[in-house]
């Protein structure tokens, strides 16, 4: 028989092997059966608000205000109307050898059933939607079943990922990373599972084919298959890394095959930024290597050198708590108890989640500079969380026992002192996370992409009235242009450049010759997610102007945020 006391100091993390209890403030026991069951109820609970509060949140009137967003729907209309994995809305129609081919293969099953855009984008978000409310379920389990995280400290784990106010991002809007998530911790779930308990081979041939899939919803998984090959070999499951590693790699080497076979012949700007990672890469690091006079050696040191700085020393910070750019020294501080979380993780033995977290980091520090950081590190947030939440009941404990053990008054006005120092703390993240949250849902966010919105609802009704079906486009929204226009469009801006833009304006002129462009279209919001968005909008007019022969403007909206120009060529 367990007595009441000893039911009522059980452990709140102990595990379902432990025949897990827990107490009411009454003081009365529940009992040890239904502790599994409240839990399981309150998850419920957490995944349907979820679901809630982010259909509430869909607004389709904020698609375009990224690129990434439009390509994925132009592809999946390529694939719905039969054309191919292509991107349509370039004038070459290059095939589509960047981004792996699942997304968009699940957004042209809709597009399937509806085909009427822009009025099928509200059912595309609402599969971002499911996949995010998939990754958070299967992130309480994961956590749970293989002993990372207690019952009570995963739900919390779950909450806070779940009201993110970046979380919410994604997952109303078309992107990959929502369904990468939910695939990478399907995999790290069923990967831990057969390492543990399982013999079948059938059961490797899952684990593999689950990282496949996550690859080919995006290249990130990479990761993935590396951090699940090292945890095999690292524990001397030679067969279970050579069976799972084997068939995730044939998805691999599937797609580089199809991409080899159907990659471009054309040349020209921003042809390698649309359909080829390596390439692109590769043009950005000479371009840097001849602004900085430097190695290639030396220039990709610097890169990584930068990514280090802003992925891990601030953006992981940012991320997780929900705070602004500004508050560097607390990142400082706060990026100590993530370390000290994956460290503490590490020395309990091998463990998957902490191979995957340093393999995933790792390869995007391999990537451009000031790119997206904060998607990047979406699929990672609750893990972050739970090495910052380990840290933080580590301190707790020792705090708590010198303000009830009775000690001296020293002793326990120093424990009250930190003690309320980490409430002061808790106090300002949940702070951060509410008001960042009531931000986005009344639109504070998106504000500039409602705007972009109503600009392009302008342009777009003087394209299809004015302009022949067979013209092409030069905008910085080029597949949203094609999606509601229906004509071809290309960037107008040279993406190979990053930092180094100011050098490269002029290769416009290389753009609309390329693409034998008709229009260029100009709008206040252009370059917005840019480096230097307002220098770049003003350099690019006064580029534009003092071209006039070349850029005769035909439209100007009556707030003269946009302008379209018809295109003179040269012979």
């Amino acid at each position: 028989m367990i007595s009441d006391t000893q039911l009522t100091e059980a452990s709140d993390s102990a595990t379902l092997k432990g025949h897990p209890v827990a107490t009411l403030e009454t003081g009365h026991a529940i009992k040890a059966g239904n502790r599994p069951r409240l839990m399981t109820s309150i998850l419920f609970i957490i995944l349907l608000g979820s679901s809630l509060l982010y259909m509430a949140a869909i607004r389709a009137d904020t698609f375009g205000a990224y690129h990434d967003d439009g390509i994925y729907v132009t592809t999946a209309k390529a694939l719905a109307t039969g054309e191919g994995y292509r991107i349509i809305s370039l004038p070459y129609e290059p095939a589509q050898t960047k981004y792996p081919p699942l997304y968009p293969f699940l957004l042209s099953i809709i597009w399937r059933v509806y085909p009427h855009f822009p009025e099928n984008l509200t059912w595309m978000m609402m599969l971002s939607v499911a996949a995010t409310v998939s990754f958070l379920g299967l992130t309480y389990r994961y956590l749970v079943e293989h002993g990372y995280a207690g019952q009570g400290q995963a739900l919390i784990i779950v909450a806070l990922a779940a009201i993110n106010w970046r979380t919410l991002t994604l997952a109303t809007g078309v992107y990959s990373e929502m369904f990468y998530a939910a695939f990478s911790v399907a995999a790290l779930y069923l990967a831990e599972k057969y390492e543990k308990r399982q013999k079948s081979w059938m059961s490797g041939l899952v684990v593999g084919a689950v990282i496949g899939l996550a690859f080919l919803t995006r290249s990130s998984a990479l990761a993935l298959l590396v951090a699940v090959g090292l945890y095999y070999a690292l524990r001397r499951e030679w067969r279970k890394c050579l069976l799972v590693a084997g068939v995730s790699t044939m998805f691999v080497v599937g797609w580089a095959v199809w991409c080899n076979l159907n990659r471009t012949a054309v040349e020209g700007v921003n042809v390698a930024y649309y359909t080829n990672y390596l390439n692109y890469f590769n043009e950005v690091v000479a371009d840097l290597q001849t602004m900085k006079n430097t190695s290639r050696l030396e220039t990709l040191l610097s890169m990584v050198g930068g990514n280090a700085l802003m992925l891990i020393l601030i953006s992981i910070p940012v991320v997780s708590l929900s705070l602004p750019y500004e508050w560097v020294l607390f990142f400082a501080f706060t990026i100590l108890f993530f370390a000290a979380g994956l460290l503490r993780s590490m020395s309990k033995g091998v463990r998957l989640l902490p191979v995957y977290v340093i393999s995933y980091v790792a390869l995007h520090l391999l990537w451009l500079p000031y790119v997206a950081y904060d998607r990047f590190l979406i699929p990672l947030l609750p893990f972050l969380l739970l090495f910052l939440l380990s840290e933080l009941a580590v301190l707790v404990s020792p705090v708590r026992k010198e303000l009830v053990s009775g000690g001296g008054i020293f002793k326990r006005l120093s424990a009250a002192f930190i003690a309320l120092a980490m409430l002061l703390s808790v106090g300002v993240v949940i702070y951060n996370y509410g008001s960042n949250l009531r931000a986005a849902l009344t639109s504070t966010y998106s504000s500039k992409a409602r705007g972009a919105s109503t600009e392009n609802r302008q342009v777009i009704e003087w394209i299809n009235q004015h302009t022949d079906p067979s013209d092409t486009l030069v905008c910085y929204y080029d597949p949203l242009y094609f999606l509601h226009t229906g004509r071809k469009a290309t960037r107008s801006l040279a993406m190979k450049a990053g930092v180094t833009w100011q050098g490269h304006q002029e290769l416009i002129f290389d753009i609309i010759d390329q693409n034998q462009a008709r229009y260029l279209v100009c709008t206040s919001s252009d370059f917005e997610n840019e480096y230097q968005p307002d220098l770049r909008r003003e350099s690019f007019s006064l580029l534009v102007k003092q071209h006039s022969e070349r850029f005769v403007p035909v439209f100007e909206s009556a707030d003269d945020h946009s302008i379209i120009y018809r295109i003179n060529h040269s012979d």
